[in-house]
């Protein structure tokens, strides 16, 4: 046999697209020399049924003698692909696609064998329910409700929840968030309504592909029977020992009439409220008054003091430990007088 150098080959015979997610166009080029003094008409055989899929740019071409060409491959994947009828070249349980063609050229007997290699994904993000319901929620509170996101695709994708109401709250990072391949993440969402009514919106999560999906939320806000004038306190700095004051109110408010067309099911009530307050034993808190009854249209002071202490776990922890350190220190010293004699 003789060996004989090839007229027209191909600079590299495959080529690796990496990860490519369906709905995208990826392209690469391809090389083609001709050593030939005389030009070469090139053409390829890539199956019928990947020719929506695969396309070689230019279609007709034709290299020029001792020189070169660069064709441009065009690869854009469906979710079609997914379909059982492309197993032949695609296997949707890991993702793999390959698919192996020749290119031709006229007056050059052998063909010049290309694979095209790639690793499919979906761009999807699946929720474990769309449509949330917080039921009834008293007015100056809140209710909390959790999704879980799914990512799908093989690759990081970045998400953000977009024209949120006022008063949804969403974390973590207030729903802009980038999920790994894989990954399920669970949101949070805080439902704190700031008018008696019923309530119906939609909250929209975006793709970094420009993908929508949207949840579908619905909420009730009713008057609460006691309202307090602030949910949170803070203390300045205080000391072991010392203590410090504030002052929160606590009243009873007459219920104006609403219409039942804005909130079915709620009629105003005004009546007598009882309250008490539970704290728990750990907390160095005190509260006074810490239970009484509000007529309607009353109000009543409350004072907190707080007074830190020092547990007394950690005041006996504190002696063990400085117990120790001077049975150290005594040792160290008993060693070293015997090593001074």
């Amino acid at each position: 046999a003789e060996s004989i150098d090839l007229y027209v080959w191909l600079e590299r015979d495959s080529l690796d697209l990496r990860i490519c997610t369906a709905g995208y166009v990826y392209q690469d080029s391809i090389t083609i020399h001709n050593q030939a003094t005389n030009s070469m008409n090139i053409s390829t055989d890539i199956p019928n049924a990947l020719s929506s899929f695969i396309h070689i740019l230019p279609q007709n071409a034709l290299v020029q003698g001792q020189n070169k060409l660069n064709l441009q491959l065009q690869f854009t994947p469906t979710l079609e692909l997914w379909e059982e009828r492309y197993n032949l070249y695609f296997d949707s349980e890991n993702g793999e696609f390959r698919i192996k063609f020749n290119f031709f050229c006229k007056g050059q007997t052998l063909p010049l064998p290309f694979t095209l290699n790639a690793i499919l994904t979906r761009a999807e993000i699946s929720f474990d329910k769309t449509q949330i319901n917080f039921g009834t929620c008293h007015m100056q509170e809140s209710v909390v409700s959790t999704l879980q996101l799914t990512n799908h695709s093989l690759l990081p994708q970045k998400i953000g929840f977009i024209s949120a109401p006022q008063y949804i709250t969403i974390s973590p990072n207030d729903g802009f968030i980038t999920l790994l391949p894989r990954e399920e993440c669970m949101i949070r969402l805080a439902f704190t309504p700031d008018k008696i009514r019923l309530y119906e919106f939609s909250l929209t999560c975006k793709t970094e592909y420009d993908k929508d999906y949207i949840i579908n939320c619905t909420g009730k806000a009713v008057q609460s029977g006691l309202q307090l004038s602030h949910t949170r306190v803070t203390f300045r700095r205080t000391g072991v020992d010392d203590f410090t004051f504030a002052d929160i109110h606590i009243s009873n408010p007459r219920i104006a009439r609403i219409s039942s067309a804005k909130v079915r099911g709620v009629a105003p009530v005004n009546s007598s409220r009882v309250f008490q307050f539970q704290i728990p034993d750990s907390v160095p808190i005190r509260i006074t008054p810490d239970a009484g009854i509000l007529a309607t249209g009353e109000e009543c002071k409350v004072s907190i003091e707080f007074s830190p202490v020092i547990p007394t776990h950690e005041i006996i922890e504190l002696a063990r430990e400085e117990s120790k350190e001077r049975e150290k220190e005594k040792e160290k010293d008993k060693e070293e007088t015997k090593s001074g004699e």
